[in-house]
């Protein structure tokens, strides 16, 4: 009877091992389908990164980038000071119109350019880093730009408004041109 209880205890001791293992063996199946899941979805977030342009293109960017930043943040001072001076004194209704007109383009663009501002040191700083975001900093950049451009195209006759429109227009053509390329 012992040599029975003691081979029924063995018989049973091979079961839990037997079985142990293969639960062992499910665990180890379950956790590497989780990890290839999950490699997988890693390797297809890396796949949607986009490319960045090579080193020279980014930085010859960022420098642009660094420049309208200046301009636009000097235009924005200038709108300020548009909008704090007093050009009306005794000026006709339809110059106190014109004028009126005037500072609330000078408001709307000193918005803009502060904004401007913002987007072109971020995209600056991205292009720099060679970051995989700077493809899509380079089109926020780009629609920033154009909407300052915009803004300051609407004040007629001001060269400081001109000037920064000007930049600010060319460096949304260099910031779509080279998103273009990140992405190709």
């Amino acid at each position: 009877m012992n040599t029975r209880k003691l081979g029924g205890l063995g018989v049973l001791a091979l079961l839990l091992i037997v079985g142990g293992s293969m639960a062992f063996g499910q665990q180890n199946r379950e956790q590497e389908t989780r990890q290839n899941r999950e490699r997988q979805t890693r390797e297809q977030q890396e796949s949607r990164l986009v490319r960045v342009a090579p080193n020279e293109a980014m930085t010859a960017i960022a420098e642009v980038c660094s420049k309208t930043r200046r301009q636009c943040d000097q235009c924005f001072v200038y709108c300020l000071t548009q909008l704090t001076d007093d050009h009306q004194g005794h000026a006709t209704d339809d110059q106190q119109a014109r004028a009126t007109d005037n500072q609330q383009g000078h408001a709307m663009a000193a918005r803009l350019c502060a904004d401007c501002v913002v987007c072109c040191q971020a995209c600056a700083t991205l292009c720099d880093r060679q970051s995989p975001c700077a493809a899509s900093m380079l089109e926020c950049c780009a629609i920033s730009c154009d909407k300052c451009a915009e803004a300051c195209e609407a004040i007629e006759d001001d060269k400081h408004m001109a000037e920064c429109a000007k930049m600010c227009r060319d460096c949304a053509k260099q910031c779509r041109d080279a998103a273009e390329q990140a992405t190709r």
